[in-house]
């Protein structure tokens, strides 16, 4: 499908300089430098693609003054701006969406706590009885933030919660994952931002495009761009609540750093579909009314 939705469009256009880009994209799906940088050339093919349909013109591995290349230049509607697609594969045991938490898991949503819980378990048998009952000790007194892990009887980690957010109600709603295993992950997300951000173009806006994961991972996504979910001293409550709650310093947006950095998009990704569902997030609420976000949508 990209590689015929290529050679369409390179067909149509002729030897134009952002074509020729497009027959870059189009050897390196079909060369032999190595499967990550063909995967990578897949996803940026397809956000290439879609823009175009959109009725976009773009420049492809177009070379900034730092030395470095950005993916791709936009102009679409009298506004310019720079593209760096980074491509992310989450672990497969994040990739599904089926992943479910199990009926017996529901006891500890009894727990009168208003937060949203990420989740890992052990297998049947005793040591399940016993994560339920440690956990939900850990949920009676936990606060934003916290962590709890769960090991064995060899000592070796094999389930934990961690209060993830405040939550509207008053009960405990679990979620799979987003406990210490998702740490890694956020570290990789973290260097793939980090990479775009040299890339950056100047005198221009700059989009990070991260192409990777399904529905499921939303949230891990969030994590990464904003910090965890923590309980703020510094801050006052809102009405009727003890604690107010912001985000943590471990967001790639946290303070001031990468401050030329206002918006960053994220696309799933699946092998056999290609992109699907995309989300926004723009750094700062008066970012939202700059023109660029009628352009990304």
């Amino acid at each position: 499908m990209l590689r015929e939705g290529l050679i369409e469009r390179i067909a149509e256009r002729g030897d134009t300089v952002q074509h020729r880009g497009l027959k870059r994209l189009l050897a390196l799906i079909e060369g032999d430098e190595g499967p990550e940088r063909q995967r990578s050339a897949e996803c940026e093919a397809a956000i290439g693609l879609r823009l175009l349909a959109r009725g976009a013109k773009i420049h492809v591995e177009v070379p900034t003054k730092s030395g470095h290349t950005a993916d791709f230049l936009v102009h679409l509607a009298d506004r310019s701006f720079a593209l760096h697609v980074k491509r992310w594969t989450p672990p497969i045991e994040r990739e599904t969406e089926t992943l479910r938490v199990p009926a017996t898991l529901r006891h500890l949503e009894r727990v009168r706590r208003p937060y949203l819980v990420g989740v890992r378990w052990p297998g049947a048998g005793p040591a399940f009885a016993r994560f339920l009952n440690e956990g939900t000790r850990f949920l009676h007194q936990a606060s934003v933030g916290d962590e709890w892990v769960f090991r064995d009887a060899d000592d070796q980690p094999t389930g934990g919660l961690r209060i993830l957010a405040p939550w509207p109600g008053d009960r405990v709603v679990l979620t799979v994952g987003l406990d210490a295993t998702a740490d890694d992950e956020i570290a990789r997300i973290h260097r793939l931002l980090r990479k775009a951000y040299h890339q950056f173009v100047s005198d221009m806006p700059n989009v990070i495009a991260l192409v990777g994961g399904t529905k499921a991972n939303e949230r891990l996504i969030d994590t990464a761009v904003f910090g965890s979910h923590v309980e703020r001293w510094d801050l006052f409550p809102p009405r009727g609540h003890r604690v107010a709650h912001g985000r943590g310093d471990d967001g790639f947006w946290s303070g001031d750093r990468y401050d030329q950095s206002r918006s960053i998009a994220w696309l799933t990704w699946q092998s056999t579909r290609g992109l699907g569902s995309t989300r926004v997030w723009f750094r700062f609420r008066r970012d939202a009314d700059a023109d660029i976000r009628s352009l990304l949508r």
